[in-house]
């Protein structure tokens, strides 16, 4: 255990960051360490702090005091409501990340060294010394093109790529040891946390990749005249920098009815909605920070967003997921509902199944009786992962930050209109959802993945098989099975694999001709083949139904 990580062991950070923790009481959780060098530094220099601060408090005034990184995680954590609980949640999203700006002079060494230039006049026509603002990556600057154009850039802060890898290594070591060791921590996956938020992180530390995101969306809502998403200037832009035109609005969280037109507010927060409607849905690709500060109201009345730094994906299963959902809320399916809800989350063993399915249906239950206008998803989300994490159900990341964007989305809007309603929006939405799902076009594109893969167990099918009457054939095989509430479910499965065996037989009586034949064709072979098929029209609708 001595020779744990030894590279990080006499870092300077890491004593201070141990410190730190049990300056405010939260190294008593790495007492479980039993590492020496760990132990050595978790001593009582817990600060006499008043009895008022709870323990939540204390952990997010711990990670304020550590910096940049921590605040992050902080950050993160207080988007994961699943893992740490709505409560902490709540109190780790009052972290702030400003930092002081960098002198000019660091700035204006950046720029050279990054465009290979003698001095900013080979480049600009003006650039303004004072940052506009200063955020926990970068500051920013106005400045103006020879041709006149006005921009603002973003410049990297002095050192922060080091700091915060050097950050980034020390939190994964104190995740890995609190999963190792630290059996409270285990259910909040701290390695698979820690993982998310490196690889936010990075993504943050190049600006390359922020430019990218921002020519997706452009080209995405090229033919959408209400949203706008900032011009880049590519040859001003680098690793370190990024340089893009200066687009003057009004943040949406400083919108207020009284000094705007009812009108105009409402119908710019419904663009807002169905633009990132489009985004999950249309293109599966999507702005994941869509706070009032990144929002802009232009003066034409459409909206602008900022800062790309944090996107999200939606990748196949997770749209296939959305849209089922979609689908039976639209058709009060409360089985259907539930089924989806479960399966979006990895439920650990031994989960009272019982309870876990009443709650769930309670909870559809008593929103289906609104009508949508009174429904508040925010509301209604907080509820859902309140019973998610009572019964220590993992989400994804990916599906949750898709949550926490939608209950985003519904703040934003109810600022700008409180009788906005995302549950409203979203019932419009859904026809064309239904109607894409539908598509021939989509339909045509599962039946050609669904031809590969079969094609595949085709091929595979006699290898595996072989495989496991080899293994059938030693002693230490072994099956295990494991009931969960799933005659439905294994019926169906049973009723798949037999199907699939059928079609298959059948196939090969076909290609071998196997007599009786009809016009060359294997009776057997075809009376087997139509079965299948129609068991399987029968399986799907099974499934459907």
């Amino acid at each position: 255990m001595k020779a744990y990580h030894h590279s990080i062991q006499e870092s300077v950070r890491l004593r201070e960051v141990l410190i730190i923790l049990s300056k405010y009481g939260l190294a008593d959780l790495f007492k479980e360490v039993k590492i020496d060098w760990v132990r050595k530094y978790i001593k009582s220099k817990r600060k006499e702090l008043p009895n008022q601060f709870t323990k939540h408090q204390l952990i997010r005034m711990a990670l304020s005091e550590l910096g940049t990184t921590f605040i992050k995680l902080g950050q993160l954590l207080s988007t994961r409501s699943d893992l740490v609980g709505v409560e902490l949640a709540e109190e780790l999203s009052k972290l702030q990340s400003s930092t002081p700006a960098d002198p000019f002079e660091y700035v204006e060494a950046t720029i050279l060294n990054e465009f290979q230039v003698s001095s900013l006049q080979d480049v600009f026509a003006e650039f303004n010394v004072e940052p506009m603002a200063s955020a926990s990556i970068a500051q920013v600057h106005r400045a103006s093109l020879r041709t006149g154009e006005q921009i603002v850039v973003k410049v990297m802060h002095e050192g922060i790529i080091e700091k915060v890898k050097s950050d980034l290594e020390i939190i994964s070591q104190l995740a890995n040891m609190a999963e190792q060791f630290v059996s409270p921590l285990k259910i909040y996956q701290p390695v698979a946390t820690v993982r998310e938020l490196k690889n936010t992180m990075l993504n943050e530390l190049d600006f390359r990749k922020e430019l990218s995101n921002m020519q997706v969306l452009a080209d995405n809502f090229a033919n959408n005249p209400g949203i706008h998403i900032p011009v880049p200037v590519v040859e001003l832009s680098g690793r370190k920098i990024l340089s893009m035109e200066f687009v003057k609005g009004t943040p949406l969280g400083s919108l207020s009815q009284p000094a705007w037109p009812k009108e105009r507010l409402s119908h710019l927060a419904e663009v807002g909605a169905h633009a990132y409607l489009e985004m999950i849905f249309r293109d599966n690709f999507y702005h994941a920070d869509p706070h009032p500060g990144n929002l802009l109201m232009l003066e034409d009345g459409s909206l602008c967003i900022l800062d790309f730094g944090m996107m999200g994906r939606v990748d196949q299963q997770l749209n296939e997921s959305l849209e089922e959902l979609m689908i039976a809320i639209s058709q009060n399916d409360i089985e259907l509902i539930r089924t989806v809800v479960i399966e979006l989350g990895r439920v650990p063993p031994g989960v009272n199944y019982e309870v876990l399915t009443t709650q769930i249906d309670d909870f559809v239950e008593s929103y289906l009786q609104l009508p949508l206008e009174e429904v508040s998803m925010g509301q209604a989300l907080k509820d859902m992962i309140s019973i998610i994490h009572e019964h220590h159900i993992i989400l994804p990341a990916k599906t949750f930050n898709l949550l926490r964007v939608v209950m985003m989305l519904e703040g934003t809007g109810k600022a700008l209109n409180p009788k906005f309603s995302i549950s409203s929006i979203l019932q419009k939405y859904q026809y064309k959802i239904i109607r894409h799902k539908f598509s021939p076009a989509r339909i045509g594109k599962k039946l050609t993945r669904s031809m590969r893969d079969w094609d595949h167990i085709f091929s595979e099918s006699p290898r595996l098989i072989s495989n496991i009457l080899n293994r059938a054939q030693k002693e230490d095989f072994e099956v295990r099975l494991e009931h969960r509430n799933l005659e439905k479910s294994v019926n169906r499965l049973v009723m798949g694999i037999l199907t699939a065996a059928l079609f298959l037989g059948s196939s090969l009586l076909l290609a071998t001709q196997v007599p009786p034949l009809f016009r060359g064709l294997s009776l057997a072979g075809l009376a087997g083949t139509i079965l299948a098929f129609l068991l399987g029209l029968k399986l799907v609708k099974d499934i459907y139904s």
